[in-house]
């Protein structure tokens, strides 16, 4: 909980747009299940941001950075600011079951990069100029700028990302850290803002191989609401940490 604490009251880097109200309580709740002896897997307990175009149910925004606005005769309307979601992404909802703890949404090029083509990378209206931590004269890369630099900061162990051209790898490279950028379709984009239906793919940081394969054990699979995920079924191990774990023991 030392961590969700120092990230909850402190936002260096500017890599988190938000953070969970929630998350102490739902880090008490994880520590009560642990030490009565329900451990659901190795991610139950950890906490991890996402990407601010990744949605999620709660008392939190996904606004994909944005203060995008509609100006009329008598008010001024913000689209996003206060978008309320029916359901969790798939992804975070399977890290959900996993135990993991969501902690907040992290910074990005607003709009993953497609507002506009003149643009700072890490840069929204939102969460403002995320700033690599070995470096802060340097562009963090992006656009899931906010997600690499967390990790790299210590502020989480691992955080998710989504990557149409380069939005993982970029910023996994820029600040040190490791990005998986899974094929389409093995992470459902359910939930997800999307940019390229064909491109669009939901990638995992971590500060090693193993955290970044865990975070991607916790959250893909086959998902009904997106038919790319679905070529996977009978082609992917139960585990992919199992699978390669003589790789990154």
């Amino acid at each position: 909980m030392g961590i969700i604490s120092l990230v909850v009251f402190t936002n260096p880097y500017s890599a988190v747009i938000e953070t969970n109200p929630d998350a102490l309580d739902i880090a008490a709740a994880s520590d009560a299940e642990r030490k009565a002896g329900i451990i659901r897997g190795p991610l139950h307990g950890i906490p991890f941001l996402v990407k601010d175009n990744i949605g999620s149910k709660d008392k939190m925004q996904t606004t994909a950075g944005s203060m995008a606005y509609c100006l009329s005769l008598f008010q001024l309307t913000y689209s996003l600011i206060g978008s309320i979601l029916p359901a969790d992404s798939t992804v975070v909802a399977k890290l959900r079951k996993a135990g993991a703890i969501l902690l907040g949404k992290a910074n990005l090029s607003e709009f993953a990069d497609a507002r506009t083509g003149s643009y700072s990378e890490g840069f929204s209206a939102r969460g403002g100029q995320t700033r690599p931590p070995y470096n802060l004269s340097q562009e963090p890369g992006g656009s899931s700028s906010g997600p690499a630099v967390a990790v790299t900061a210590n502020m989480v162990p691992f955080a998710l990302g989504t990557e149409t051209d380069g939005s993982v790898i970029s910023p996994a490279d820029r600040n040190s850290v490791v990005g998986f950028k899974p094929t389409v379709g093995l992470t459902s984009r359910t939930g997800v803002i999307p940019e390229s239906h064909r491109q669009d793919s939901v990638g995992t940081f971590g500060k090693t191989v193993k955290d970044a394969v865990y975070a991607l054990d916790g959250c893909f699979g086959p998902d009904p609401a997106d038919n790319y995920s679905l070529a996977q079924i009978g082609k992917t191990p139960a585990s992919i940490s199992f699978s390669i774990s003589p790789l990154i023991s």
